[in-house]
C-alpha cells in the first residue's frame, strides 16, 4: 500500500486555508465599514427629517401664532427671556432654541439639538463656536442646500454631528431680523428670503449602533468561519482521496484497459466498433510512447532519492524538487489517460469545428508519428464548422493518417510529411490529406474504399478502415474520395495520394 505524504496533503490544502482567510480577514474589516457608512447616510436621512420637523414648527408659530398675536393682541410681547414672566412670549428663533433643549432632554437615545449662527443676537453674542460649528458654518455658507456631518468624540462617546442649513424662508422673519434690538449685525446688512441665517445641529450617539455592527459581524464571521471549516475538512477529504487515486492510478490504469480490451474481444459489433478495437491499439501505442518520458523522469527522481538516503544526505530542497517533479509526470499521465478516455467516448450530434478534431488528433497521435519519422503538418482555416459526430470524424482522419503512415514507412520516400488542408468553399468544407509516397496504384484506388479490401498482410490490416470511414462521412451527408496527386517542391516532382472528406458547413 503506498502510504499518503503529509507534506503533499499540507500542500495542496494550504492555499484553501489561505483564501479562507484572506476572505475572513477581509470581511472582518468590510462589513463594519459597509455598515457604518448605511448607519451614517440613515442618521443623516434622520437629522435632515428632525430638522424639517423643527423648522415646519417655527413656520407654523410663525404664520399662525405669531401674526395672530400681533393684530389681537399687540399687548403681548414677543422676548428671549420668556420663562416665568407673563405678558411675554418666545420669538420665532427662541423657540427653535426652546425646541431644541426640550427634544434634547427628552430623547430616549441621547439625541442632542443646537442652533447657531454667525449672526447671534445680543444674548447668544457672547456664545464660543467649536471647530465643528466653524466648520458647519462655513461649508453650509459656501454650498447651495448643504448637509456638512462628521463623526467625533463627546464625553468619550462616538457621536455624528449633523449640521443643516437654515433659510430665511418667511417674510416676517426677514423683517424681524432686519428690525430686532437686539441685532449685533451691521445696520445696513438687511437680510431677505433665502438666505442662510445659520445652521440646526443634531448630534447622534453612534456606541450603541457600532457595538450592535460589531456584533453582527461577529456572528457573520462565525457562521463564515463554520462554513469554511466544513468546506475545507471536505475538501481535504477529498483530496487525499483523489492523491490516493493517482498514486494507484497505474494499476487501476491496467485493470481497466485490460477489462475493455477483454470485452472488446468477445464481442462482436458493428464496424463502427470493429474499427475502434483496430485503432485503440493505436492509442495505446500512442499512450505508452507518451508514457516513457514522465516514467523516465519518475524512476531517475526515484534514484536520486533512494541515492541520497543511501549516502545519509536528504535534503529539503531537493526532495521538495524531486517530489513536486514526481507529482507533475503523474498529472502528465493523467491527462494522457483523460484524453483517451474522451477520443473513444461516443458524442452525440452537434456543432464542432474541424480544427479542433485536427488538434486533438495530433495531440494523440502526433508524438508517436514522429518516432517513426512521420510530420503531420495542419493548415486548418479557423471558420471551417460543421454539425456530425465529432469522435467518429476523429476515427476517419486516424484512419486516413495510418494509412498514409504505413506507406510512407514502407516506401521510406525523400518527403516523409503528411499534410492536413482545410478551407471553406461556398456551402462546404473541404478537407484534404495528402503524402508524398507514391500514390495509390491507378488499378485499385476505387476499390480501397470496399469492405475488407486491404493490400497489408492479415497481422497488419483488417480492410474495415476505409470503409468505415465512408460510412461514417456519408452519414451526416459528406463524401470522401482519393486521387493522385504530383506535386513541385523545391525544383522536384513528387507523387502523392490525397484523400479528400467535403462536409457541409455551418453558417
Amino acid at each position: 500500500m503506498i502510504k499518503i505524504s503529509t507534506f503533499t496533503q499540507s500542500k495542496l490544502i494550504l492555499p484553501v486555508v489561505i483564501v479562507a482567510v484572506i476572505i475572513v480577514a477581509f470581511l472582518f474589516f468590510f462589513i463594519p465599514k459597509v455598515t457604518e457608512k448605511n448607519l451614517i447616510e440613515a442618521s443623516i436621512r434622520h437629522a435632515k427629517v428632525d430638522v424639517e420637523k423643527i423648522l415646519l414648527t417655527r413656520e407654523y408659530y410663525t404664520k399662525n401664532v405669531v401674526a395672530d398675536i400681533k393684530q389681537y393682541a399687540p399687548e403681548i410681547e414677543f422676548h428671549y427671556d420668556h420663562f416665568g414672566t407673563n405678558g411675554k412670549i418666545p420669538f420665532p428663533t427662541t423657540t427653535i432654541h426652546d425646541l431644541s433643549t426640550l427634544f434634547s432632554k427628552n430623547s430616549e437615545i441621547g439625541m442632542i439639538f443646537r442652533f447657531y449662527s454667525n449672526y447671534p443676537f445680543k444674548n447668544r453674542a457672547d456664545r464660543v463656536l467649536d471647530d465643528f460649528q466653524k466648520e458647519a458654518l462655513y461649508y453650509v455658507e459656501q454650498n447651495d442646500y448643504g448637509i456638512y456631518h462628521k463623526r467625533d468624540t463627546i464625553d468619550g462617546k462616538q457621536v455624528l454631528r449633523v449640521a443643516v442649513a437654515d433659510f430665511m424662508s418667511d417674510q416676517a422673519c426677514v423683517d424681524c431680523h432686519n428690525n430686532s434690538p437686539l441685532k449685533t449685525w451691521e445696520e445696513d446688512s438687511k437680510w431677505k428670503l433665502g438666505d442662510k441665517r445659520g445652521v440646526i445641529e443634531i448630534i447622534m450617539p453612534l456606541d450603541e449602533e457600532l457595538a450592535a455592527n460589531n456584533e453582527m459581524r461577529n456572528k457573520i464571521l462565525g457562521f463564515i468561519i463554520l462554513l469554511f471549516g466544513l468546506l475545507i475538512s471536505y475538501y481535504s477529504y477529498m483530496i487525499i482521496r483523489r492523491e490516493k487515486e493517482l498514486l494507484d492510478s497505474n494499476q487501476i490504469l491496467e485493470q481497466r484497459v485490460a477489462q475493455e480490451v477483454e470485452k472488446s474481444l468477445k464481442q462482436e459489433r458493428t464496424l463502427i466498433q470493429q474499427n475502434k478495437t483496430a485503432t485503440m491499439g493505436e492509442m495505446m501505442s500512442a499512450i505508452v510512447h507518451q508514457w516513457k518520458q514522465p516514467l523516465n523522469i519518475m524512476s531517475i527522481a526515484n534514484s536520486s532519492l533512494q541515492l541520497d538516503m543511501m549516502m545519509d544526505n536528504i535534503n529539503k530542497e531537493n526532495l521538495q524538487k524531486q517530489t513536486d517533479n514526481i507529482e507533475k509526470q503523474i498529472e502528465h499521465m493523467n491527462n494522457t489517460m483523460n484524453d483517451f478516455r474522451s477520443f473513444f467516448k461516443p458524442s452525440q450530434k452537434s456543432e464542432f469545428s474541424i480544427k479542433q478534431v485536427v488538434d486533438d488528433v495530433i495531440h494523440l497521435i502526433g508524438a508517436i508519428y514522429k518516432s517513426n519519422g512521420v510530420n503531420i503538418i495542419a493548415n486548418v482555416d479557423d471558420d471551417c464548422k460543421t454539425s456530425g459526430y465529432q469522435s467518429e470524424l476523429s476515427q476517419v482522419f486516424i484512419n486516413v493518417l495510418n494509412n498514409a503512415r504505413d506507406v510512407i514507412i514502407d516506401k521510406d520516400p525523400d518527403i516523409k510529411n503528411i499534410s492536413i488542408e482545410a478551407f471553406r468553399k461556398d456551402d462546404k468544407i473541404i478537407i484534404k490529406i495528402k503524402d508524398f509516397a507514391g500514390g495509390i496504384p491507378e488499378d485499385i484506388i476505387q476499390k480501397i474504399f470496399e469492405p475488407y479490401f486491404t493490400t497489408k498482410p492479415d497481422d497488419k490490416g483488417t480492410g474495415i478502415g476505409l470503409d468505415m470511414s465512408k460510412v461514417i462521412v456519408e452519414k451526416v451527408g459528406g463524401r470522401i474520395y482519393a486521387i493522385n496527386e504530383n506535386h513541385e517542391l523545391d525544383a522536384k516532382k513528387y507523387k502523392g495520394a490525397t484523400f479528400i472528406i467535403e462536409l457541409e458547413a455551418v453558417l
